[in-house]
This record gives structure tokens, C-alpha cells and sequence, in this order.
């Protein structure tokens, strides 16, 4: 089961950019909730700390295409030396604007910028794969380990940030997550061994210099949208399950509900990318969705904590082989001088969906409790799944995934 693993680490530079990708792309899990944890300590409700967060979230969202679009045609490290400086700068901006009266003006403009200018590690390091592994046969088990990685930074992410902002100082979570970010960006940036040539510069066999943008890709579209209904998934099943921890009177057991759905993850795209896989990837793309929307129902039907434990290991299994599959579908479908900036509309699709998931789940534990909110859950995979099957004619990869 790990031979697939042992020859991808093997290659040259891999090892380095599992490391710097791991540490890069801490910011995107620690950066939301720690604007939050900042700014809810200088005021005295939660709507200004949403509103804020919202905003660098869908700034990120939305500038995330084409910041993975200007990766692909100046390079990596031309692009990530500037981005990195604006990153850090718009974050202390953030940060000095939520801490002192006189300059509470900035923290949106902050927000924005500082949103905009997050480094796409995940969208880089997932296209220096394809350019280092697609000829060597290890590309699937490459976006297992991104999955894997995925997963383990988004369990430990929140938890750093919750903990630094209560045991350093509000503002250490978002300091640390720009400090992370600027040292994976910086690791990145060192290895120019394993970054894919610019397409600017043409003249290598794997650039079309004439490759039409994502937007131009049907596909693209179909994969964005149901993105977006995994980004609902995310968002509303996050929210509900800490919100069942806390009205079954065991907050604490919040974190070990959302380690839950991690570790379930993480188990399965392990061990997806370990298999030969026969059926056709729009095929198991949709075999995921569907899969999310049966074991979400057991969400909606949990009584107590351990049962809600053990159905969220379950349906955490679903998660990764909907990501894996999706990415290698974008990679499939997209030019490879395109790659960066189509897995960047993935990610931007699930932000806004994660973003949109919380928010509609919040309505809903409000009013029904929050097994019924697993519902949006349950209708979000039921989404995606028609729209991977509907559109499963613009998946059909144009070349051997």
C-alpha cells in the first residue's frame, strides 16, 4: 500500500515540498478563526468579527483564480516574492487596525487586501506535482498526499490559533499564520528544482503557449459548482457538529467532533491513493458526492456524542475521494501552463461554499437544532452529485488521469 508513496517521495525535491507546502498553506486553516478570535476581543459581539472574517474570506475567494492565473504565466517565485510582502504587511495592517481605536478605519481595507493576497500554497504545490510526478505514474497518489496534508492542516490550524489568541495575545494567531506563511512561501520559493517552467517562457514540450484560459474550459465550470456545494458541506457539517457538542452540554468534545471528520479523511485518501484505480474519474467524482449525501443522513440521526463520533469518521471517508477526484478531473481537463489557476477556482469554489455553509447552517441551528441542520449538508452533496452527473460529458478527461 505505500510503494505509490515511497516512489513519489522519492523523486527529486519531493520531500522539501511536502515540507513547504505543509507549512505554507497553515495560514488558510488558522487565518479566518483568528481574525475572528482578534477582533471579537476588542468588541462586544460576534457580527463585526463575521463580517470581517466574511470579507477576507471571500476576498481570498475571489482573488485566488487570479493569483493562480499570474502563477502560471510569470512563475512561482517572481510571483510569491511580492505576494508574500503584501501578505505580511496587510495582515499587521489587520491586526494594528483591530488593537488601536485611531486606526479601526483599516480593518476592512485590511481585510481585503490581506484576503487577496494569501498564497495559493495548495494550488503551486498541486501543480509542481503534476510537473514533477505525471511522468512517472505517481500524480494520483501526489493528490492523495495533498488530501492528506489538507486534512491534518485544517485540524491543526484552528486549534493553534484558538490556542495562541488565549494563552499568548488575540492578535498571535494571525501574526503566526503570516509568519508560516511567509517561511512555506520562502521554502517554496528555494526550490526552483521542482517549479514547472512559466508560460511566458514556452519552448517546453509540456506548455501550449496559446492554451485557453479556465474560464474558457466547460468542465472548469461543472467542477466549480460542485465545489461550491463541497465547500456547503464543509461549512454547515463544521458548524452543526460543534453546535450539537455544545447543546448536549460537552463543549469540549467539539474538537474531538472535528478531528473526527479529519482523521476519517485522512484514512481515506491514504488509501485512495494506494489503489489502481479502473473506473473513469468523472465516475468516482460522483460516486464520492453521492457517497457524502448517504452517511450525511446518519449526522441528521445521531443521538448522543459517541454515536455523532462515530458517524462523522464514517462520513469523514467521503471527503477526500470528492477532493482527490476533483483535482485530478481540473488536471485532466485543463492545459498544464493552466493547472495553477484551475485548482485556484477549486479552491475558491469550496471557500465561498464553506463561507456560505456556515452561514445558512447558523439559520438553521437557530431555528430547528442543529441535527436538522445537517439536512443543508445532506442537500448540498445531493447537489453536487447531479451536477457531477449532469455534467458528466464536460469531465470526460481529454487525456489519461
Amino acid at each position: 500500500m505505500l510503494t505509490p508513496y515511497r516512489t513519489l517521495l522519492g523523486l527529486d525535491g519531493a520531500r522539501g515540498l511536502v515540507v513547504a507546502g505543509l507549512i505554507g498553506r497553515v495560514p488558510l486553516s488558522m487565518l479566518g478563526l483568528g481574525t475572528v478570535l482578534l477582533v471579537r476581543a476588542q468588541s462586544d459581539s460576534y457580527a463585526l468579527p463575521g463580517l470581517v472574517s466574511g470579507t477576507l474570506a471571500v476576498a481570498t475567494a475571489l482573488a485566488g483564480p487570479l493569483t493562480g492565473a499570474l502563477a502560471d504565466g510569470w512563475g512561482q517565485r517572481r510571483l510569491l516574492r511580492p505576494l508574500l510582502v503584501v501578505f505580511a504587511v496587510s495582515t499587521t495592517a489587520l491586526v494594528f487596525a483591530a488593537t488601536s481605536a485611531q486606526a479601526a478605519w483599516l480593518l476592512f481595507p485590511a481585510a481585503i487586501v490581506a484576503g487577496a493576497a494569501v498564497p495559493q500554497i495548495g494550488s503551486m504545490a498541486r501543480r509542481r506535482w503534476k510537473h514533477m510526478a505525471a511522468d512517472h505514474g505517481t500524480f494520483n497518489p501526489a493528490l492523495s498526499l495533498e488530501s492528506v496534508i489538507d486534512a491534518a492542516v485544517f485540524v491543526v490550524g484552528p486549534v493553534l490559533a484558538a490556542f495562541l489568541a488565549a494563552a499568548v495575545w488575540p492578535g498571535a494567531g494571525v501574526l503566526t499564520s503570516t509568519a508560516l506563511a511567509v517561511i512555506g512561501g520562502g521554502l517554496l520559493i528555494m526550490q526552483r528544482n521542482t517549479e514547472p517552467p512559466p508560460r511566458a517562457r514556452g519552448g517546453d514540450t509540456e506548455v501550449k503557449t496559446h492554451s485557453p484560459p479556465t474560464y474558457r474550459v466547460a468542465g472548469a465550470w461543472v467542477l466549480a459548482a460542485a465545489h461550491l456545494m463541497l465547500g456547503i458541506c464543509f461549512g454547515s457539517s463544521d458548524l452543526s457538529v460543534i453546535a450539537f457538542a455544545q447543546m448536549s452540554g460537552h463543549n469540549a468534545s467539539s474538537g474531538a467532533l472535528l478531528a473526527a471528520f479529519a482523521v476519517g479523511s485522512v484514512i481515506a485518501g491514504a488509501a485512495y491513493g494506494a489503489i489502481n484505480w479502473q473506473r473513469a474519474l468523472p465516475t468516482r467524482f460522483a460516486v464520492a458526492l453521492l457517497s457524502m449525501a448517504l452517511l450525511s443522513i446518519s449526522l441528521v440521526l445521531s443521538p448522543t456524542i459517541i454515536v455523532m463520533a462515530g458517524c462523522a469518521l464514517i462520513y469523514g471517508m467521503t471527503v477526500s475521494p470528492a477532493l482527490i477526484a476533483g483535482t485530478g478531473l481540473m488536471a485532466n481537463l485543463v492545459p498544464a501552463d493552466r493547472l495553477t489557476e484551475g485548482f485556484a477556482w477549486l479552491t475558491a469554489a469550496t471557500g465561498l461554499g464553506i463561507a456560505l455553509g456556515s452561514s445558512l447552517a447558523g439559520q438553521l441551528i437557530d431555528a430547528f437544532g442543529p441535527n436538522h441542520a445537517f439536512l443543508l449538508t445532506t442537500a448540498a452533496a445531493t447537489t453536487g452529485t447531479l451536477i457531477a452527473v449532469g455534467g458528466r460529458r464536460w469531465l470526460m478527461p481529454s487525456r489519461r488521469d
